[in-house]
Formats: structure tokens, sequence, C-alpha cells
């Protein structure tokens, strides 16, 4: 066997022992150690509301405009966040300020202490809390830009007990 020959069958033999280490000690290197943490795949859950109904966790004696057209009614669960949030949102007939008016009286008259606020002529925003009530209640009002209707969207945010 010439010199070459005999290089080419140790390089062959290496690629093979190589590969069966490989092979072999695959199942080792995949298995987490005993410090390692396995996390469960996050999920996160959808479910539509029947527009005739208010989402579970809303207060039920918001100042809601009687037949505004429902845009979204909706219950969600985030698993990033661990959040639940209850949405109804809905085009409004009146105007952006005349609704922060509405929701800061609802608010003040229903003992929820008001945490932040902003009314700019385009965008209003109120987000309260309630001793005794988990999470947070948030409404937001804006212009919305494809309709150019007012949208009023009321959130009850709370993290997820479970």
């Amino acid at each position: 066997m010439t010199s070459s020959s005999k290089n080419y069958l140790k390089l062959l033999a290496g690629l093979v022992i190589v590969g069966a280490l490989l092979w072999f000690g695959r199942g080792y290197l995949s298995k987490p150690s005993i410090e390692e943490k396995t996390e469960t795949p996050l999920t996160d859950l959808y479910q539509v509301v029947d527009v005739s109904k208010l989402p579970e966790g809303l207060p039920t004696n918001l100042p809601i405009e009687k037949n505004a057209p429902v845009v979204k009614n909706d219950l969600s669960y985030s698993a990033r966040t661990n959040e639940i949030t209850a949405t109804r949102s809905y085009y409004s007939d009146l105007s952006i300020a005349k609704n922060q008016t509405n929701f800061t009286s609802y608010f003040q008259k229903e003992s929820w202490q008001i945490l932040s606020s902003l009314n700019e002529p385009q965008f209003a925003f109120i987000v309260a809390s309630k001793e005794g009530v988990s999470g947070v209640l948030q409404v937001t009002v804006s212009l919305d830009a494809a309709s150019n209707k007012v949208l009023v969207e009321i959130s009850k945010i709370n993290k997820n007990p479970f």
C-alpha cells in the first residue's frame, strides 16, 4: 500500500470514529441537565363574545351608548404577559371630549381611582382601578382613520390568577 492510500484510510477511519461519537452522543447532548429549566411552550388564547353580551370582567353598568355598532367584543389571554383582557369597542356618535367626560364621571361616581388620563382633540384615554376589583379598566377614545368615526375601546386587564 502506498503512503497516500494509508493516509486516506486513516482519514476515513477518523471520520467514521467522529461520526460514531456524534451519533451515539446525540441523546446525551440533547438531554437537559438537572440545573436547566425546561419551559412549557407559551400559548395565547382568544374568544369572540356575542355582541349582545359584555365580555366577562367588564362592569355591566358602563356608560355605553345603546345600539352603538360593535367593532370588537372578546376575551383574550396573553401567555407572554400572563394577562386576561376583556375588550369591547364600538363606534360612538358622541365626540371624543364627550366620551371622556362620560367615562370620567362614571369612574368618579362608581368610586374608581383614576390612575392616568389624557384628553387631546384626536385621542383620549383613562386608566382606573377600584379597591376590591382586580386589574385595571382602560378606556381609549380616538378618531378611527379608516372610518373617520369616533372609536371607543374599553378593556379590563387582569393578571391570570392560575
